[in-house]
């Protein structure tokens, strides 16, 4: 897991503090479509359209991701008496990072890593958002097929869920373009 650090001041070095890490949208076959890191001081290059080809060691973080969230979910379902999860899984937190989670009907899964100061509360709608610009901007893509390889690289998707993550209020001043 990475752990950005920035400057506090005179105060000196400490951890970055209520920021998102990573966004993942994983389509209904466990792939990964689409994700982005977020880091300190980054400038997301706008309206371009994002040609993305993973390399090895993203595509096994992809697979981690994916499986850990997939095993995290069913055991706490098995494990959870049946009205325990009738609003279903939503996340789970580690010391290091927070993970928020979103599945849709159709088996899309939408995954936010944050700081571990971020409330589950605080991204629920912030994910249904992402789910909706999903829905508007690529299901309606006619160059976007929902196979099992296809990627999003519709630039208006991530220009939408840049916008919208940047509106957030544990986004960090510093993540802004």
């Amino acid at each position: 897991s990475v752990l950005y650090w920035r400057l506090f001041g005179a105060g000196g070095w400490g951890p970055v503090n209520d920021m998102i890490y990573s966004v993942f949208v994983f389509n209904r076959f466990g792939t990964c479509i689409f994700h982005e890191d977020y880091t300190p001081n980054q400038k997301r290059p706008r309206g371009k359209e994002k040609v993305w080809v993973p390399t090895q060691k993203e595509e096994d973080r992809f697979k981690l991701t994916a499986g850990l969230v997939h095993s995290v979910k069913y055991f706490i379902m098995a494990m959870s008496k049946k009205d325990e999860v009738a609003d279903g899984f939503f996340g789970f937190q580690t010391n290091m990072y927070k993970c928020h989670y979103l599945e849709s009907a159709t088996g899309y899964r939408f995954v936010l890593l944050t700081d571990p100061g971020v409330q589950f509360a605080d991204t629920k709608q912030p994910l249904r958002e992402i789910y909706n610009t999903f829905s508007q901007v690529v299901s309606k893509d006619p160059s976007y097929t929902h196979s099992k390889t296809c990627v999003i690289v519709s630039p208006a998707f991530g220009d939408h869920l840049h916008d919208l993550l940047c509106q957030l209020p544990f986004h960090s001043a510093e993540q802004s373009v």
